[in-house]
């Protein structure tokens, strides 16, 4: 029951930042940057926004109601998807 509740927490975690990340970046978001720092592409925000809460949220799911074998793995999936959310605002400020 435990890991339940944890991949629940992790799952409105993951609906929390998609949701900023629609209310808070501009149409066109800015996904890559070259090595001196300048924008070199962008993607639609839909894209930019269902991207990480695809991957975080369903590796939450998987954490908690999936096959307990793969534990680490799709915890570490969700960390991923939250860290490439976290790096799109910074990235679009």
């Amino acid at each position: 029951m435990k890991k339940k509740g944890i991949a629940l927490i992790l799952i409105a975690a993951a609906v929390t930042l998609a949701a900023a990340g629609w209310f808070f970046l501009p149409e066109e978001v800015i996904i890559q940057v070259n090595a001196l720092g300048q924008p070199s592409n962008t993607a639609p925000k839909l894209l930019a926004v269902l991207i990480p809460f695809v991957i975080s949220a369903l590796s939450a799911y998987l954490y908690g109601f999936g096959d307990a074998r793969r534990q680490s793995r799709n915890l570490l999936l969700t960390a991923v998807g939250y860290l490439i959310a976290v790096i799109t605002f910074v990235f679009n400020r």
